[in-house]
């Protein structure tokens, strides 16, 4: 049996639309239509039901999808604020900031090594035997890890507007190392 067919008054009321809108959702495919004019009632309040509800869906998955990537840049946001103010804080710098500094301290280890020589020469002058000279350079040699074991690593940071420069440190006429002790004399 058939079910009945009404006209698209009756099927614009039932749905709460105008029968301009029926007859697009009709010419859309979204509803069936019977004959001219006429429509099946209950495929048509089915068929209306079902796309609602796919328009329901379609709306969440988006407000879902705008949901997800307004976290997400709150979120990138948030990451930016922190690297900033670890920069601030000098917790965290740019790379060339850190090839700067790690060439600055190997200038200075570099500087520190090729002194020792000039420091030990005197000192070694006076031994007698190689026990002697080795516990010379070796007390130098401990100095100079020493100092540079205690140097603070954020005194080798510098702006990016610095420039690093490799050049040892120029003399300045004052005597450099320690007093011979009588033991080492």
């Amino acid at each position: 049996m058939a079910s009945p067919l009404y006209p698209v008054k009756t099927i614009a009321s039932i749905l709460n639309l105008t029968e301009r809108r029926v007859q697009q959702l009709a010419h859309e495919g979204i509803i069936p239509k019977a004959e001219r004019g006429k429509y099946d009632l209950i495929g048509c309040v089915r068929a209306y039901i079902k796309y609602l509800q796919e328009r329901a869906i379609g709306i969440e998955e988006t407000s879902g999808d705008i949901s997800h990537h307004r976290a997400r840049l709150v979120k990138e946001n948030a990451d930016r604020a922190e690297l900033d103010n670890a920069k601030e804080r000098r917790t965290l710098f740019e790379t060339r900031e850190g090839i700067n500094a790690v060439g600055l301290l190997f200038s200075h280890v570099k500087q520190r090594l090729t002194s020792i020589p000039t420091k030990a020469a005197p000192l070694v002058k006076g031994c007698k035997t190689l026990p002697q000279i080795r516990n010379v350079l070796q007390a130098e040699v401990s100095e100079a890890l020493r100092e540079l074991a205690e140097a603070d690593p954020a005194a080798y940071l510098v702006t990016q507007d610095a420039e690093v420069s490799d050049a040892a440190a120029e003399p300045d006429g004052q005597p450099v190392g320690r007093q011979l002790s009588k033991a080492e004399s």
